[in-house]
């Protein structure tokens, strides 16, 4: 398997996890006090942690012709998110619904534009 295929399966494994994990945790709060608001919040999130390093790779690549390192841009995305978290507090406008937005725009780009959901399941 080539190395951008495994970081392909690797990305569509936690979008499936993600997914997943948001749904049993959704139906196990029924019939108690269960906002949906939290639950999708946290999920924009960690699609936007785990998908905009391959984005930035993707457009990275497109005009430098180089390859990052997929670990050192995800560690650096979860610092700029805590970052981002601690200046969260002095503004009125809340920068997670950018994380939000931003996460889910990235999910549609993985999945539609590159077509890695149909290359996770060739072998070649």
């Amino acid at each position: 398997m080539e190395k951008s295929n495994l970081n392909i399966s690797i990305s569509f494994f936690l979008i499936i996890q993600i997914t997943f994990s948001a749904l049993i945790i959704y139906l196990s709060r029924i019939g108690l006090d269960n906002e949906l608001n939290p639950i999708v919040r946290a999920v924009g999130l960690s699609y936007f942690i785990v998908l905009f390093p391959f984005a930035f790779n993707n457009f990275y690549n497109l005009k430098y012709k180089k390859v990052l390192n997929i670990p050192i841009l995800s560690l650096t995305v979860i610092f700029f998110t805590c970052f981002l978290g601690l200046i969260n507090n002095y503004f009125s406008f809340k920068l997670n619904q950018i994380y939000f937005l931003l996460g889910f725009l990235l999910l549609f780009y993985y999945l539609f534009y590159n077509n890695c959901v149909f290359s996770v399941f060739s072998y070649e």
